[in-house]
């Protein structure tokens, strides 16, 4: 389900206080992949205290993504290495969104695709 306007889409983009702690990130773990550059906002970044960041959908769907690969065991080491190794070999913007993945034990497969292997 979309958020509405009054649930933190505005002006094209979804804000972080909403939108994406709905999708089970805690606010402290978003917080920490935007100021990496792990996941971060692609309408707009926060611009000081008191400011938020606008997120575009596919941010949503690799915040998800992301979410869901922790969860079933992948570290952070192993996703930022899926994720670098994945803009560099196909050249995508958001991996994460973009890719279809899956975790098999402690492998992370793209799968549909001609060249699918284990990325870690």
């Amino acid at each position: 389900m979309l958020p509405s306007t009054h649930h933190g889409h505005k002006e094209g983009g979804f804000l972080n206080n909403r939108s994406c702690s709905g999708r089970r990130a805690s606010p402290r773990t978003i917080d920490y992949w935007a100021k990496t550059g792990f996941i971060a906002p692609s309408i707009a970044d926060a611009t000081g205290r008191g400011t938020e960041r606008k997120y575009a959908f596919d941010d949503l769907v690799a915040l998800r993504v992301a979410r869901g690969l922790r969860q079933a065991g992948i570290s952070m080491q192993a996703l930022r290495l899926i994720v670098t190794g994945l803009r560099a070999k196909k050249g995508v913007r958001n991996p994460l969104a973009e890719s279809r993945l899956i975790a098999v034990g402690s492998d992370v497969d793209l799968v549909n695709s001609r060249d699918a292997q284990g990325m870690r």
